[in-house]
């Protein structure tokens, strides 16, 4: 694939939309749409960049193994509710391990005790963003405080393997790296990392 061209089609700063003019590899030339978070589009760069996000996996340990840390969280563009992960933005000049640890702390009110496992870069929807993100296995402790701001409502939960078996089969919205982590832990029988 060649990119030809690529003009930035709004100028918010948190995300924008641009399109790319390219060639794919059987000759066809057409026009792609998508957005991106970064000031200068991954398509452009060549070289490697840093991750824009950190999706946080918050493991409480009880006697019996791990509880799972998830958020309620309100999302505008599906007009509902969701449960997803926390997760945020990496600021600029913070590594990934600092912003895992600030955005626990501000949507959770919990604490990194320590990390466990990290992986990625990794990309959730490339038909649409350049958006990649690193995902921390932490284990967290203290009391879990749910969190609100002007544009956020995040409502923190603590999910046993049964309350898990019980959402797989209630089917709510849910982001699908919280599908896909769940689904492995009622495959296993635990909350195992």
């Amino acid at each position: 694939m060649i990119v030809n061209s690529v003009k930035k089609i709004t100028n918010t700063p948190h995300l924008n939309l641009y399109d790319a003019d390219f060639t794919n590899i059987k000759g066809t030339r057409g026009n792609w749409y998508f957005v991106s978070r970064r000031e200068e589009p991954l398509v452009n760069i060549t070289k490697n960049v840093d991750v824009d996000v950190v999706v946080i996996v918050p493991l409480i340990k009880t006697s019996s193994g791990y509880n799972l840390v998830v958020l309620k969280q309100e999302r505008i563009p599906i007009g509902d509710f969701i449960y997803e992960f926390p997760a945020g933005l990496i600021d600029k000049g913070e590594n990934f391990e600092l912003a895992a640890a600030r955005e626990l702390k501000e949507e959770t009110g919990l604490y990194v005790k320590r990390f466990l496992r990290f992986d990625g870069p990794l990309f959730a929807s490339p038909g649409l963003s350049d958006e990649s993100f690193i995902i921390a296995y932490v284990e967290a402790e203290g009391t879990i405080n749910p969190q609100e701001e002007d544009t956020e409502i995040l409502y923190p939960e603590i999910w046993d393997m049964n309350r898990i078996k019980k959402v797989l089969q209630e089917r709510p919205k849910i982001d699908c790296k919280l599908w896909l982590l769940i689904s492995q832990f009622n495959a296993l029988g635990e909350i195992r990392i």
